[in-house]
């Protein structure tokens, strides 16, 4: 809303390394520090709350191992700080910002693969909460939330190799996912995007 996009996190191809720092961009003064992840992760997913505190959920660390840790960052002083940890360590996971405030994030890579979990993350209480699962399990997909409240979770890869790319798309009503028309294409690392006539692309 004011112009400016903070950058948390990632890879270095240079280092061989994850990345702690994060940046902020703004129109007069380009990118500037804005202080650092108390864990370097990549992989991981971004939330702006209202009030701009950011929200930075799970992913993975040096080793490839994902992460539970979720940070907080003020945009008052350019600080993390943790919050209370997801339930269940992921990465190449979705998350939205629900018309709740909550937190909901859906899928990623476990330890076990793609994963079906669901949960949500209630900032009033700082609590993590079961939520429904997808109806097929899947990372490295997209989801975003719509103009009907509705969120739509759609394609990336469903099995630990990474080869069974999917074009399935799922909505979520506030209680549970259910079964949308797929693609006619398969899409890994999709985007989605709602355009002006409240259709997406």
């Amino acid at each position: 809303p004011n112009g400016t996009a903070l950058v948390v996190g990632g890879h270095s191809f240079s280092q061989m390394r994850c990345i702690a720092d994060a940046e902020l961009w703004t129109p007069r003064f380009g990118f500037q520090a804005a202080g650092q992840l108390k864990t370097a992760r990549m992989f991981h997913q971004s939330v702006r709350f209202d009030d701009q505190a950011v929200a930075v959920v799970g992913g993975c660390d040096n080793d490839g191992g994902a992460l539970t840790t979720v940070e907080l960052w003020d945009p008052g002083t350019n600080k993390f700080t943790l919050v209370a940890p997801m339930q269940i360590a992921r990465h190449l996971h979705s998350a939205v910002l629900l018309p709740t405030g909550e937190i909901l994030v859906s899928g990623g890579l476990t330890t076990s693969g793609p994963a079906r979990s669901c949960e949500c993350y209630d900032p009033r209480e700082d609590r993590w909460r079961e939520a429904a699962p997808l109806r097929q399990a899947r990372a490295s997909h997209a989801a975003i939330v719509q103009s009907d409240r509705r969120v739509i979770v759609f394609g990336g890869f469903g099995d630990a190799e990474a080869l069974s790319v999917l074009r399935s798309t799922e909505l979520w009503n506030g209680v549970a996912f259910e079964q949308a028309p797929p693609s006619q294409h398969l899409h890994r690392d999709p985007q989605l995007v709602e355009l002006a006539d409240a259709s997406v692309v």
